[in-house]
């Protein structure tokens, strides 16, 4: 009789227990993401923080990335979905720092799915849009170029201006890791920019192992076709 009392005693309890439920998931959005970093930070801090100017970020690489219509409407309505300029930010943060989703999830309080999610959104937003912003000038716009950068070093007939740069990367392992090795001893990308007077980038090249030559990223270009072809 005891036992059954018992038994009675744990099906009330677990009657009672599974009554409550889950509790509800409540959702707190942290201060820092929730400021205007447009007037938070001066133009000295926010281009020191994220490796753009306002005036660039507000009016190139905002509807760069976002049209006006998507910049004014919400289109997650799950949780406390973060707004689009903090998304954009989030992303130069992650490529001007290099460093761990983690940390910058610590940074603004966001977890590391999130910040991951963040900067893939951003990352294939900017790759789609990539051939609007970065082309070569049209033929009739050659000439304007060459006044321009004229009046910046008094060289005649200058078209466009190229270097290379090494992006350092982590080790991608396997037997061809070692073609990434650079002359300077660490590894890399060597990525070829070709960019005009008003900064504008015309041409990018950004599939070659930091252990080959400017020379010959150069003598494997489109830029150099053009350039033959006239």
């Amino acid at each position: 009789m005891d036992d059954y009392l018992d038994m009675d005693y744990m099906d009330d309890n677990y009657d009672f227990l599974n009554g409550l439920g889950r509790a509800r998931k409540t959702y707190k959005r942290n201060n820092y993401i929730n400021i205007d970093p447009i007037k938070f930070y001066s133009d000295s801090e926010f281009c020191r923080r994220f490796r753009l100017t306002k005036h660039v970020f507000l009016n190139i690489l905002m509807p760069m990335i976002f049209t006006e219509q998507e910049r004014r409407i919400h289109t997650d309505l799950r949780g406390l979905p973060v707004n689009k300029m903090w998304k954009v930010l989030i992303a130069l943060r992650f490529y001007a720092t290099g460093c761990y989703q983690l940390v910058n999830g610590d940074m603004f309080e966001l977890s590391q799915s999130t910040i991951s999610r963040i900067i893939k959104d951003v990352s294939l937003r900017i790759a789609k849009n990539l051939r609007t912003w970065v082309k070569f000038p049209l033929p009739n716009q050659v000439e304007i170029i060459q006044q321009k950068f004229y009046q910046i070093s008094k060289f005649p007939g200058v078209t466009m201006a190229m270097d290379c740069t090494h992006i350092p990367i982590s080790s991608p392992g396997g037997e061809q890791a070692e073609y990434f090795r650079n002359r300077k001893g660490w590894m890399s990308f060597n990525v070829q920019l070709i960019v005009g007077p008003d900064m504008e980038i015309f041409d990018v090249v950004a599939r070659w192992p930091g252990s080959v030559h400017d020379s010959r990223i150069f003598q494997n270009s489109r830029a150099l076709e053009l350039m033959e072809n006239g």
